[in-house]
């Protein structure tokens, strides 16, 4: 009798133990599940402003919707924006939103978003990697730290420019075609997955070396104001556009870059620059360079030209017949000759040896800019020896009127933008 008391006093016990341990692990569960943060679904993108004011535009399948949680309470959708314009099978709506009191704010947007344009409003966080759908992302001008696309392989152009960014890995990403860093402290910059790559804008940040012998779609390459003292575009067939002002360059090789109509390389080291091969080429601007040469003679088809402070003593023009811009400011020029040059509108020779003598021979072969007598060209010689001799009554016979103080001739802004 006493020994099966104890065995039910035992079995009494053991079920308590049984009945806590299976008790216990929920209880803490419980108290994790308090702890954790909200599960965010999927096609979900988070950000978080510092802004008192927020604007941005989002891309979506026509009859698709969005949800939009300020975080300030407010919810909004589609009918909310405050436009919206269609384009080829997709909807652009543009929301904007006020807030007050607290200085920052987590902004929630669910949808199949396949462009997010959310550039200038104090970003300080951006979440995008529940989003594998999205194409488009411009997202600079920001306060970005860190940006983490390593999900989002379907995006094939990502503008991040003006965000404080010390990294950005693009190795998934490759579907990529057009990729704008432009000042950003990026120290390195690998681009060798993203193959079709077309566009590429790394200015002004503190590149030293860039490899791009696997970007043979590059057509678009502005890596100007970058410490790159080596840059090989021999497997870039097909580029078109170049800037690389800025760099200490010592060489540029050009010889396999057929398809170049636009190079910009002042302010480089370089002392030679072979454009042979570069028959393409439309406009071309190497001044700050100590060149003592340039043979354009191949380069037929340019309009603009800028080769000022070099150190030319003669620039051959006879092929260039329709160069239509000119500035050769600041060379050691002696003798400039434009007959054939008549599609000119626009000449500076500011600062060269041209004697009184030599001007006058130059005036003689400007070509005609007269019409209805409205005198349409401009010319600027001041800084030359012969500045104050010569006779410029040849020139305005021709429709030239004299500059003193021209501007160098500057790089069309949309060359830098989005082409």
């Amino acid at each position: 009798m006493k020994n099966r008391c104890i065995l039910k006093k035992y079995a009494a016990i053991l079920a308590l133990t049984i009945s806590a341990i299976m008790f216990l692990p929920t209880a803490c569960t419980k108290e994790q599940q308090e702890e954790e943060e909200p599960v965010i679904p999927d096609n979900t993108i988070t950000m978080t402003t510092s802004a008192s004011e927020v604007e941005f535009f989002i891309s979506l399948i026509p009859g698709d919707d969005v949800i939009i949680d300020w975080g300030d309470g407010k919810i909004s959708n589609i009918n909310d924006a405050y436009s919206s314009y269609a384009e080829v099978n997709i909807v652009q709506y543009c929301f904007s939103h006020s807030y007050s009191g607290a200085p920052a704010h987590n902004i929630t947007i669910t949808g199949n978003i396949l462009i997010l344009s959310c550039g200038s409003n104090q970003l300080t966080a951006l979440d995008v990697s529940r989003l594998p759908t999205l194409r488009n992302l411009y997202c600079d001008k920001n306060q970005l730290t860190t940006l983490d696309v390593s999900r989002n392989t379907a995006l094939t152009t990502l503008g991040c420019y003006d965000n404080p960014l010390t990294t950005l890995d693009v190795s998934n990403n490759t579907a990529l075609e057009k990729l704008d860093v432009f000042n950003c402290p990026l120290t390195t910059l690998d681009v060798s997955s993203c193959i079709g790559l077309k566009s590429l804008y790394c200015v002004s940040n503190q590149l030293t070396t860039l490899d791009l012998s696997r970007n043979t779609a590059l057509t678009i390459l502005s890596c100007y104001n970058n410490p790159l003292t080596t840059l090989d575009l021999s497997n870039n067939t097909l580029l078109k556009m170049l800037f690389v002002q800025h760099c200490p360059l010592t060489t540029l090789d050009l010889s396999r870059n057929t398809a170049l109509e636009y190079l910009y390389c002042e302010k480089n080291s370089l002392t030679t620059l072979d454009l042979s091969k570069n028959t393409a080429l439309n406009s071309l601007g190497v001044h700050d360079c100590p060149l003592n040469s340039l043979n354009v003679r191949n380069n037929t088809a340019i309009k603009n030209l800028v080769v000022e402070n070099c150190l030319l003593t003669t620039l051959d023009l006879s092929k260039n017949a329709v160069l239509t811009y000119l500035h050769c400011d600041n060379n050691q020029i002696t003798n400039l000759d434009v007959t054939n040059n008549t599609e000119l509108q626009e000449l500076s020779c500011r600062g060269n040896r041209l004697t009184a003598s030599a001007l006058n021979d130059l005036f003689r072969t400007l070509p005609y800019c007269i019409e209805e007598g409205y005198f349409w060209g401009a010319i600027a010689i001041s800084g030359n020896p012969g500045e104050d001799d010569c006779d410029f009554s040849i020139a305005e016979e021709r429709g030239w009127n004299k500059y003193h103080f021209r501007k160098s001739m500057e790089v069309p802004v949309e060359l830098y933008l989005n082409i």
